[in-house]
């Protein structure tokens, strides 16, 4: 085949598989489809943030985990509303498939001549056996984690699939059955929920194969394999990888919230500097999803949210700036906290083996307190 040939083939590929995951497929091929459509979900909604941030140039890789952080802020702003169920996570899902379709459509010539100018470069050789090796390796992971059904389903705060399953029947987790009652916002509770809406609640293992996967081919488009060299370093790192388990004792994901921490780091490298201030929302995107996923990790959002904005001192302020690191990340992660404070209130004091609440609260003031700083110093100049 041409080039030509195998851009449109590419192309047509990426728009009806999707919509073929709808058709409950059995088997191996339907769940690969399954988590296809998940993927497309996460373009979607990451074409779309990079729309709305005048980015053009981010790889899809990247995209995918915006579009993943665009869909926990909705996700968020439905479980405070009680309306998360398994309706509104399909909704969100198929929304971000038809955004990812109707945007691939209304763009399919520049996509078809990027795709052509990538298979025609001389150095497009180097990412043949990397990229092979990444689909293998993530087909693998992903049929892997799914299929084992033997793994705990436990993670600190009890039955990690019951909280996904009460989701799924309430919409909501601010009872003391539903939710976790540590020191976690909810967010891979959500997330999870998001990525097994197509395949159901007893597959919530796949989300950590699909994270696995995601880390992978982000690290792998970070590299560049575009010489010898660097197409084996691609490869040290995808066997060097393989070689952790999948699963883990702890239910809860841990893969995609690594891979949300590197694409975190970066966004940040890429677009933590820029002309136009709108390029920042993704950065504030992700900080606070990361942060309502994992609680601990907020300081380190926090502490990109304020580089940013130091980064931009000299610059006159803008309206841009401070929607991008101020009310990005508090309307993503308010509704969280809101939730899990309901969700506190719900269960009686003597119930409470910790007070673990107060950590992620405190973080939240903190992470509101620097982001309100960052456009009065920033505006300066």
């Amino acid at each position: 085949m041409t080039p030509v040939a195998l851009a449109r083939a590419a192309l047509g590929f990426a728009v009806l598989a999707p919509w073929l995951a709808l058709l409950h497929i059995s088997g191996a091929l339907g769940f690969g489809l399954a988590m296809i459509a998940v993927v497309a979900a996460f373009a979607g909604w990451g074409r779309l943030v990079a729309r709305l941030a005048r980015i053009e140039d981010a790889p899809l890789a990247l995209v995918v985990h915006w579009g993943l952080a665009a869909m926990l802020g909705l996700g968020g702003v439905a479980l405070l509303l009680h309306q998360l169920g398994h309706a509104v996570q399909l909704v969100i899902v198929v929304a971000g498939i038809a955004l990812h379709n109707g945007q691939l459509l209304l763009d399919r010539r520049r996509h078809e001549v990027r795709l052509v100018a990538v298979l025609r470069a001389a150095d497009s050789r180097f990412w043949i056996i990397p990229a092979i090796a990444l689909v293998a390796v993530a087909a693998l992971h992903v049929l892997g984690t799914a299929g084992d059904l033997s793994a705990s389903p436990f993670d600190d705060d009890g039955s990690f699939p019951a909280q996904l399953h009460r989701l799924w029947q309430t919409g909501t987790l601010a009872d003391p059955i539903g939710f976790a009652r540590d020191a976690q916002l909810g967010g891979t509770v959500t997330a999870s929920a998001l990525v097994t809406a197509l395949t159901g609640v007893a597959w919530y293992r796949v989300v950590d194969g699909l994270g696995f996967a995601l880390l992978l081919w982000l690290a792998v488009t970070y590299l560049r394999p575009r010489t010898a060299a660097s197409s084996l370093w691609a490869l040290l790192l995808i066997f060097v990888t393989t070689s952790y388990p999948a699963v883990a004792t702890d239910a809860t994901p841990r893969w995609l919230v690594a891979s949300m921490l590197l694409a975190l780091f970066v966004t940040f490298e890429r677009y933590a500097s820029p002309e136009d201030d709108r390029e920042l929302w993704p950065l504030g995107l992700l900080a606070a999803a990361i942060g309502v996923m994992r609680s601990e990790l907020i300081p380190i959002g926090a502490a990109m949210i304020a580089s940013a904005g130091l980064l931009a001192v000299g610059r006159s302020g803008s309206r841009g700036r401070t929607y991008a690191l101020l009310v990005t990340p508090i309307a993503v992660m308010l509704p969280f906290v809101i939730s899990r404070m309901v969700a506190r209130a719900s269960v009686p004091a003597a119930a409470l083996a910790h007070h673990g609440v107060l950590v992620p609260l405190l973080m939240f003031v903190a992470l509101a307190v620097i982001a309100i700083w960052i456009p009065l110093v920033t505006s300066r100049g």
